[in-house]
């Protein structure tokens, strides 16, 4: 027997999946709530009940995509045992996650149009940010212990564009970082980013 807690999550969780592919497939402008509602088979009063309108759905479709890509990076660094190594792997699974279609509608395409730049950037950092944070400052801190200071190596161009853009979240790098043929790019700029 299901409590009233359970079939409420469920309920939120199909809605969110539908909610999910449709932003993807049709946009956050093409998207309809009644259109979401009736694909997860509920009614758009159901729908209302769980979300206050498309801009909350979408903001918690975003986040649980942010959530998944985070996730793919701490698992990754887990594996491993050397700061450097954790956050070089990281980011690559960060990276690796955020290429897929879903994602980067959801995160780089979508988010700063329906959210605006500031709360998606918000979103993402209280998210995504902070774990890769906690693991730059664990390779400066392993650094120090060896007596040695922590550096990252990055190409000249991504370099600058940080300086030229200090607002850049790292999903903007990874934008930047597309228009190169390197992965190595990709990994510095988030590694820029996040010292």
């Amino acid at each position: 027997m299901s409590t009233q807690i359970e079939r409420s999550n469920a309920t939120r969780s199909r809605i969110l999946a539908v909610a999910r592919a449709a932003f993807v497939r049709d946009g956050y402008d093409g998207a309809s709530l009644e259109k979401v509602a009736a694909e997860a088979g509920f009614t758009k009063g159901a729908l209302y009940h769980h979300y206050d309108g498309k801009e909350a759905l979408f903001a918690e479709v975003f986040c649980q995509v942010s959530r998944e890509t985070i996730d793919a990076a701490g698992k990754r660094a887990a594996k491993l045992e050397k700061p450097r190594e954790q956050l070089k792997a990281a980011a690559m699974a960060w990276l690796k996650a955020v290429e897929r279609s879903d994602a980067s509608a959801i995160i780089l395409d979508l988010g700063p149009k329906a959210l605006g730049f500031a709360r998606a950037r918000a979103l993402e950092d209280s998210i995504a940010l902070q774990p890769l944070l906690g693991l730059t400052q664990a390779v400066i801190v392993s650094e120090q212990l060896k007596g040695k200071a922590a550096t990252f190596d990055a190409p000249a161009e991504i370099s600058s564009c940080r300086m030229a853009s200090p607002t850049s979240s790292p999903a903007r790098m990874i934008e930047f970082s597309r228009k190169t043929t390197s992965r190595h790019a990709a990994i510095a700029a988030i590694l820029v980013s996040s010292s």
